[in-house]
């Protein structure tokens, strides 16, 4: 009677769409030893939060809740065509920066809706569903009452009730993640989900049809206030529940871990946040080139405090081999009331450009890059630049972007702008309408109110890349296209560890000057920076059709942690690859360009690639590569030999 029960709850046929109402209760949590988490210290700080100290009824022993979040949602199933979905409509997460929201909760957490499937996702792994009959075990512990625990794979264990009809009213399910490394430490998940009655539907809504084919969540929201719960919630919370609420929540509020969040977003964003105002980038503060020699930078912006709606920019710099000022600033405004972005920003400035440097489309947390330039290696361009911008996120996993921007470009002797006859151009009019949509399915994004951060995802995630420019429009010298396509792809290996490959490629339309080139990324500063090769000199290599790749892949410690000792430092193995091939038309190279290509420019038809070795996990936050030159190895360019060897270190923010 128990499997038929069970059969029925997870293949029962359904002859209409139902609806079912579900709120979800999850506490994770990690062991609690006095001598692990230094207890003194600790105590003296967040002693209230120690005193919550609870027991687990799978590892038998203490353990402290960190994070403890609720789930209102609703659940859309169907038997023909199958259809099994779950609507977010409220989430509470304890313990987490208010101003902080993490999207796609579903790819981490277990949701109501997966324990009706055959797997469910939890901390970023899959385990059979508590109504697998085939992967648990079961025991009758009262009517209606049953007790499952998994037969020989992980899983879950705990109690689920049952209605008259073999329906799923409630379930009880916790599981223990063990964590790879020189020891195995365990992390908690309990999870408590109540269903209410199915309700017949004629028909799924169409939203909710799109959102399924996607596995996305839309149109939820983080709801904090404690009544709204109460009056969603079908049992009021244990005491002890409660008082895990409010203990995480303070630990939030603590002025250490109030630093803690204000350094991460440093390290994410660039700029130190207090009160109103945020000073930085605190990567740019000094820099060198060979224009100004020494460089001072030093700016604001506004952050939350000040307004939620609009973010005020402005920075100041200052070369003193030129002894000049230059400067910008941005105005961005903020549309809706959702957590999707839709924002309008407003870009000027008179300062210096690198042709060349570094572009991420991937909107992942930022690291320090341009810091400590080696100055022998700059060759920046003094720039106007004017930009109005749109993005326009239409639902999780689409963003689009309208870009109108007219940049003047000046020559410099590093920089020369020479035609084929010799005679000097003095500047360059830009001028770009430029379109972009980024595309990307199930991927968790770290947002704030005016940012948004990847945290990456199981698919790729694509961006396409639009610009036009047309002679006389708003001041523009000619007439050009270029599109350009960029894919990232994480795939995990198991022990072995996960590979990241991102491949560009594009083409630029029509006869141009060598600024309007692609320009293939170079990295002229000690800071590694994935997307561009270390060991290529600036304005070194442009293509007008091309295709590059960046691949790395992270043991992990699938070696370092089997030497003893050594094991103790947890530092994980890297290994990169990167390379790019492109041509250049004879419009664009030689007597027909129309400007000649800087000294030591060609065009990378023989593929330049570069490969290193590198310690990640270093301290837990640093990382540090060697880089070796394949390919163009004897270059001489201005006189000097270009890099076959270069060392960077970085900041590696890993999720």
């Amino acid at each position: 009677m128990l499997l038929a029960l069970v059969a029925v709850c997870s293949l029962r046929a359904q002859s209409l769409s139902e609806r079912i109402d579900a709120y979800a209760k999850i506490e994770i949590g990690v062991p609690c030893n006095r001598s692990e988490f230094g207890w003194r210290y600790l105590q003296e700080r967040f002693g209230f939060a120690l005193s919550n100290v609870d027991t687990s009824a799978v590892t038998n022993a203490a353990y402290l809740p960190l994070i403890q979040a609720e789930i209102e949602s609703e659940i859309y199933r169907r038997d023909e065509p199958t259809l099994l979905h779950e609507q977010l409509k409220r989430v509470r997460v304890s313990g987490i920066d208010e101003d902080y929201a993490i999207t796609q909760v579903g790819a981490q957490l277990p949701l109501a809706g997966d324990f009706y499937g055959k797997r469910v996702a939890v901390l970023g792994r899959e385990l059979p569903s508590p109504l697998d009959s085939a992967r648990y075990r079961y025991v009758v512990v009262a009517p209606s009452q049953v007790a499952f625990s998994p037969r020989d794979e992980e899983g879950f264990e705990g109690v689920m009730i049952l209605d008259d009809k073999g329906e799923l009213r409630k379930i009880s399910a916790q599981y223990k993640l063990l964590t790879f490394g020189a020891e195995a430490t365990p992390i908690l998940c309990r999870c408590e989900v109540v269903y209410g009655a199915p309700q017949a539907i004629e028909v799924i809504p169409r939203k909710i049809e799109r959102a399924s084919r996607r596995k996305s969540f839309q149109n939820w929201q983080i709801e904090s206030d404690t009544a709204t719960w109460q009056s969603v919630r079908p049992e009021p919370l244990a005491e002890r529940e409660e008082r895990t609420f409010e203990v995480v929540d303070s630990v939030a509020r603590q002025p250490l871990t109030r630093d803690i969040y204000s350094i991460g977003n440093a390290i994410a964003s660039g700029y130190y946040d207090r009160g109103a105002i945020g000073w930085g980038p605190y990567d740019k503060i000094v820099g060198f080139n060979r224009l100004e020699r020494v460089r001072f930078q030093y700016g604001l912006r506004t952050t939350e405090q000040f307004s939620r709606r609009v973010r005020l920019t402005a920075y100041a710099a200052y070369g003193v081999r030129d002894a000049a000022v230059k400067g910008g600033g941005a105005v961005e405004v903020r549309f809706g009331q959702s957590y999707l972005q839709r924002k309008l920003t407003l870009t000027a400035r008179h300062d210096l450009m690198q042709l060349g440097a570094g572009q991420n489309p991937f909107a992942e947390p930022k690291v320090a890059k341009t810091a400590l330039v080696r100055s022998n290696k700059a060759r920046a361009s003094m720039t106007t630049q004017l930009s109005v911008r749109y993005d326009h996120e239409w639902s999780e996993g689409v963003l689009t972007s309208l870009n109108v921007d007219v940049r003047d470009i000046k020559s410099n002797g590093y920089v020369p702008m020479l035609h084929a006859d010799n005679d000097p151009q003095h500047s360059l009019r830009v001028a770009t309408i430029g379109l972009s949509a980024r595309l990307s399915w199930r991927e968790m994004m770290l947002r704030r109110h005016f940012d948004r951060y990847s945290l990456g995802s199981r698919y790729p995630i694509v961006v396409v890349d639009g610009a036009f420019g047309a002679k006389g429009l708003l001041g523009g010298e000619y007439n050009f296209g270029r599109v350009e396509l960029s894919a990232l792809y994480r795939l995990p290996m198991g022990r072995v560890g996960e590979s990241q490959l991102i491949v560009n490629a594009g083409g630029v339309m029509g006869r141009v000057p060598y600024p309007l080139l692609k320009i293939h990324e170079a990295n002229g500063s000690v800071w590694y920076d994935r997307q561009a090769f270390s060991c290529m000199n600036y304005l070194e290599f442009a293509s007008d059709a091309w295709v590059g790749w960046f691949y790395e892949h992270h043991f992990k410690g699938l070696l370092l942690d089997q030497i003893p000792y050594l094991n103790y430092l947890r530092w994980h193995e890297v290994v990169t690859f990167k390379g790019v091939y492109g041509s250049l038309r004879e419009a664009n190279r030689g007597a027909g360009a129309v400007m000649q290509l800087p000294e030591g420019m060609i065009a990378p038809s023989k593929p330049y690639m570069e490969i290193g070795v590198g310690i990640e996990n270093i301290f837990k936050v640093f990382r540090v590569d060697a880089i070796w030159r394949l390919t163009h190895r004897n270059r001489v360019i201005e006189g000097c030999e270009v890099d076959r060897f270069r060392v960077n270190i970085s900041f590696q923010l890993r999720f």
